[in-house]
This record gives structure tokens, sequence and C-alpha cells, in this order.
């Protein structure tokens, strides 16, 4: 009974935190930071047609676990979507409904 079909795709990159060590070189600190891009296609089942797409970033919280750091910017693209799926589902209505005064 779905409408709309919301296909997703994440990739996250995980770095090693570094410092100048004033020696002219950089120190490894035991901590990482991460990146993700969500990316995301809404789909109008009944026709195939893609009706929407959109990427967001997201950063971790730096700390020393990198796989946790790197579903936190995951966790945080994945909110900000949520917030972009919003608007695009909003916006759909609205012109459904338009479309619908309108006699279409």
């Amino acid at each position: 009974g779905a409408d709309y079909l919301v296909l997703g795709k994440s990739h996250a990159s995980t770095n090693q935190i570094t410092l100048p060590d004033y020696h002219g070189g950089y120190k490894t600190l035991p901590y990482s930071n991460a990146f993700a891009d969500l990316t995301a296609r809404i789909v109008k089942l009944s026709t195939g047609e893609i009706i929407g797409t959109f990427t967001v970033k997201g950063a971790g919280t730096p700390g020393a676990n990198a796989d946790m750091v790197e579903r936190d910017a995951i966790q945080n693209a994945a909110q900000k979507a949520a917030v972009e799926l919003e608007k695009k589902f909003k916006k759909l209505a609205m012109t459904v409904r338009a479309n619908r005064q309108a006699g279409r």
C-alpha cells in the first residue's frame, strides 16, 4: 500500500587526528573523526518517477573508537535527511492539493 519509496545510500570515512609536534612533523593521536554523506531518492511507485533527490552530510564527534565515531557521523547525516524528507513530502502534498483544487 505504499505510494512512495525512499532509497538511501550512505558513505562514511574515518581519519586519525594529528597535531603538529613542534619539530616540523605531526603526532598521531589515539582519536578519530569521521564524516558521512547520505544520498536519498524518492520514487513514486506507480510510475517509477524520481520525484526528489538530495544529499546531506554529517560529522561524528571525535573519539577513541573509530567505529562509534563513524556511526555517529552517519546518524547525524540521517537526522538531516529526515528533515529534508519532511520538506520534500510537505512540498509534494502542497503540489497535490493545488492540482486537486485546480481540477487536474
